[in-house]
């Protein structure tokens, strides 16, 4: 339960502290992953792609598409707002995309202009953009700890079994 235990979830062991390994252990399983998948590339290029793929935005996508955004514990104000208003976010771009990002490993997605034009059209989105910032890196967070407890069930193993 610690793994889906936001901060603001009182008394109870929250996903801070095992999201910060978890980092690690996704960061190691996806340069693990490009290193058997792109045999013929360079580290320069295997860095990017592992970069591009490890970050609040993918992973919060990966939450998304998992169905993870239904499951965290949390005592926060607005959270499941948030949430709500991120995943109508991404499912507007991937509309606009034609569905081309559905995947959330597949190619490297910026909404910054989406959420950009959502604060043009109306001045009070600032809060808005701030809750899909919170929702994005609570749901990626969420992600990097839930990989942990996968890794520590797997008795370290994961690494060899991502294909």
């Amino acid at each position: 339960m610690e793994a889906i235990t936001h901060g603001s979830y009182a008394d109870h062991p929250s996903y801070q502290r095992i999201e910060f390994v978890g980092d690690a252990v996704l960061g190691l399983t996806v340069s693990h992953y490009l290193y058997e998948r792109y045999p013929d590339i360079g580290s320069d290029d295997l860095t990017a792609l592992r970069r591009a793929n490890v970050t609040n935005e993918k992973l919060s996508r990966v939450a998304i598409h998992l169905g993870l955004y239904r499951f965290p514990r949390h005592n926060s104000p607005g959270l499941d707002q948030a949430v709500s208003d991120f995943m109508d976010l991404v499912t507007r771009e991937e509309e606009e995309d034609n569905g081309n990002s559905s995947e959330p490993f597949s190619q490297v997605n910026d909404f910054t202009d989406l959420v950009t034009r959502e604060e043009e059209e109306d001045d009070g989105r600032i809060s808005f953009c701030d809750s899909i910032v919170e929702a994005r890196t609570i749901l990626a967070d969420m992600v990097g700890s839930i990989s942990l407890a996968f890794y520590w069930d797997s008795d370290l193993k994961l690494v060899g079994k991502v294909n």
